[in-house]
């Protein structure tokens, strides 16, 4: 009963997500105002007020989205029973992974970095992302980031020439290192289901762009997300040709032969969109689960990050007038 509590607050966050009605208004509206309008009238309200002080337009919503995704993530933390602080760190290394993500690609852009625009969730990190967020430019991040588990001297060097993907990408493998390896300690069923799920569609995908760029089987092995079951991926890996995998990717992880379809016509962001709107659904059909633990947590900050990266598509799809270009990439977490 350590997560009685807990997850019966959970619940109540999970039933304030936006529901079908209001993602719909979303994507009608034509000015960012408009949207802003209608997330004044929703959960988000808190953070778009206090933030309209200091920020309009599109610089609102991303300030306004971030502060409210943090202080989700605070509210979550502080009332996680002791013997969970661990397993939250772990999860919260999603946001980390956005936050680095984030600096090391406004610096390569010679851009500054708001620390607004940061969750900050994690102690052990926040000092350091603060480090880098003020950096002058990536050779200075590169010097910070050295004796970091996840960056090597051969990232390290290329992150000082302006290149920071090998760093991001040793940061995704250490964040899904731990989270492989601390969801197998937990003896969370539930957990372990939702996780998998999530690893098992970024591997997929992995998997598909790589063969799309002619990479051979023995590379891809060695680019791919530590996982619960590698010779999962063997079928898809060694199939003959890009087609056969995305076959076998589609049947792995259910969706529907129609995305298959469009990813073989060139069109691999489609199965994409599907893949993500499986995990979606899956994690709805676990919350829905009366389980007591850290699976139904994790389900709903998952839902939550996916439900503000999708009101940033149509905020900034809207800022640019590109909201014929969403089509279905854009779609509720909440069941109706």
């Amino acid at each position: 009963m350590r997560y009685a509590y807990a997850n019966a607050r959970v619940k109540g966050m999970k039933s304030k997500l936006l529901p079908a009605a209001k993602v719909r208004e979303l994507l009608a509206v034509d000015s960012v105002d408009s949207v802003i309008g209608l997330l004044e009238d929703s959960a988000y309200k808190r953070e778009f007020v206090e933030c309209s002080t200091r920020y309009r337009g599109i610089e609102l919503v991303g300030k306004a989205l971030a502060l409210n995704m943090a202080r989700t993530l605070a509210t979550v933390n502080r009332i996680l029973p002791e013997h969970a602080q661990d397993a939250f760190r772990t999860l919260a290394g999603l946001w980390v992974l956005e936050d680095l993500g984030k600096v090391l690609s406004k610096k390569a852009a010679g851009e500054a970095v708001d620390e607004t625009e940061l969750s900050l969730v994690d102690d052990k990190y926040a000092p350091l992302l603060l480090k880098l967020a003020k950096a002058r430019d990536l050779r200075e991040c590169a010097k910070l980031l050295q004796n970091q588990e996840f960056a090597d001297d051969e990232a390290l060097a290329k992150l000082a020439e302006g290149d920071p993907r090998m760093v991001l990408a040793g940061a995704d493998g250490y964040y899904w290192k731990r989270t492989v390896s601390n969801t197998l300690a937990s003896g969370d069923a539930q957990l372990l289901r939702i996780n998998r799920a999530r690893v098992d569609a970024k591997n997929a995908l992995i998997i598909l762009r790589l063969k799309r760029d002619g990479i051979p089987a023995d590379e891809i092995r060695k680019r791919l997300l530590p996982s619960f079951v590698g010779s999962r991926y063997n079928a898809i890996i060694e199939a003959g040709d890009l087609n056969a995998s995305i076959d076998l990717a589609a049947k792995m992880l259910g969706v529907p032969e129609s995305a298959a379809a469009a990813a073989k016509q060139g069109r691999l962001s489609a199965l994409e969109v599907a893949i993500e709107r499986g995990l979606v659904e899956r994690v709805l059909r676990e919350s829905r689960l009366s389980v007591l633990g850290m699976g139904a947590i994790t389900g709903f900050l998952y839902l939550k990050w996916t439900e503000i990266g999708n009101i940033r598509k149509i905020a900034y799809a809207t800022h640019y007038g590109l909201k014929e270009e969403l089509g279905d990439t854009v779609f509720t977490v909440k069941a109706s």
